[in-house]
């Protein structure tokens, strides 16, 4: 192969080359599976783990009691208030009486139980404005000593601002959970991908030291270069085919089962376990998810940069495996120096990991007259990086092969 070799066709060739593998494959496979399994927990898209009582005293369990759940949110989307939150109140002092009823009755039929559940709305109302913890107690359990919270509910709810502070005011109620799900299982999906991709993209050079094929087929000082930059794109290529394709994947499929309704919803209220309540910043969940998309989008580049360089130093394949997910682990330690600011620390994905609600709650980094939340500022670090581990990879690269 000359030095006039093609370079459409050495990419090609190295994207070939890593799709053969039968790492790449069972990667996929994992990924879809879990993908489906995540998804399915987080979203619940057939509502088999839902039962809510209607008003008739009539259980309704899957898809339809989705939407009994989205008709009864119809009077309340929109811009919450105090006279929203103590309407619904009411309402949930009153199914939470029905369900009393209908729990004794089953008892006393001797009927199988099923798990009753509060229509969104209501979880939202009872979870901020009328539960109240008045104390914690330890008590001993098989050995164990355990702690425990004692709650009560309390007889007229709270209003939104003893609750939430100006700075996220007005808060829109929608529904949701879906989109607000749905965003989880990406950022895991999307997390996961950070550990495929040091697996996928580890022999993209580590394999010709193996083989030792770098004689063979790249004999002149343009191929060598050329040859990098074949094997860096696909390395890229795979990495943002695979973003991409978990990103548009969620999103669409949410789409389709739940519309776009939900994602103007105030994040602060939104989701099945209202990880966001303590965010001080007007966001919706729209927001969130491009949010989140951008952050762990930079992530998986930054995981590819790292297992470039690992594997241009290792000497075979498994040592590009250990060496780039070496890289990948490092900043880990930084969690345990106190002197490193958590600004810092947070940037590093193996930090952040899935947990987005400490991403967003850190304050804005100002670079001179400009001021941006930090999730961006992170992101722009994680590419900024990556380029240059690239570059310090194309340079050891060049140096390795006698450039």
């Amino acid at each position: 192969m000359n030095g006039k070799v093609n370079m459409r066709t050495l990419y090609k060739l190295e994207l070939e080359k890593l799709f053969r593998r039968l790492s790449v494959l069972i990667c996929l496979v994992f990924l879809l599976a879990y993908g489906i399994v995540i998804y399915d927990e987080w979203v619940d898209p057939f509502g088999k783990e839902l039962y809510l009582m209607d008003e008739d005293g009539t259980i309704r369990h899957g898809r339809d009691a989705i939407r009994l759940e989205r008709e009864w949110m119809e009077p309340y989307r929109g811009v919450l208030t105090d006279a929203h939150v103590e309407e619904i109140s009411q309402i949930s002092y009153r199914h939470a009486g029905q369900l009393v009823t209908y729990l004794q009755q089953m008892i006393e039929s001797g009927t199988q139980l099923n798990e009753m559940d509060m229509p969104y709305a209501e979880r939202v109302i009872t979870h901020f404005f009328l539960a109240e913890e008045v104390s914690q107690r330890e008590y001993i359990e098989n050995g164990r000593t355990v702690e425990n919270s004692i709650s009560i509910t309390r007889d007229t709810p709270l209003q939104i601002g003893e609750i939430f502070s100006d700075g996220v005011l007005p808060l829109r109620l929608e529904y949701s959970p879906p989109w607000s799900g749905m965003m989880e299982s990406m950022i895991i999906l999307l997390f996961l991908l950070n550990l495929a991709v040091l697996l996928v993209i580890s022999p993209v050079f580590s394999e010709e030291h193996t083989r030792q094929m770098n004689a063979l087929l790249f004999t002149s000082k343009l191929g060598k270069r050329k040859c990098f930059r074949a094997k860096a794109a696909a390395a890229y290529s795979i990495g943002i085919f695979s973003v991409l394709t978990i990103i548009l994947l969620h999103v669409l499929v949410t789409f389709l089962l739940f519309g776009e309704d939900g994602l103007a919803g105030s994040i602060q209220i939104s989701g099945e376990y209202l990880f966001y309540g303590d965010f001080p910043y007007v966001k919706t969940v729209g927001s969130a998810i491009f949010d989140a998309a951008l952050l762990y989008s930079a992530d998986v580049l930054f995981a590819v940069s790292l297992t470039v360089l690992g594997s241009v130093l290792a000497s075979n394949v498994l040592s590009g495996m250990v060496i780039s997910l070496a890289f990948w682990m490092a900043p880990m330690v930084l969690k345990f120096l106190d002197a490193v600011p958590r600004q810092v620390k947070m940037i590093a994905p193996v930090v952040h990991k899935t947990d987005f609600n400490a991403v967003l709650r850190l304050p804005d980094v100002t670079f001179g007259p400009i001021t941006m939340q930090y999730n961006y500022a992170a992101a722009g670090v994680l590419v900024l990086l990556s380029v240059l581990i690239t570059l310090c990879a194309a340079w050891i690269y060049r140096h390795g092969t006698g450039e």
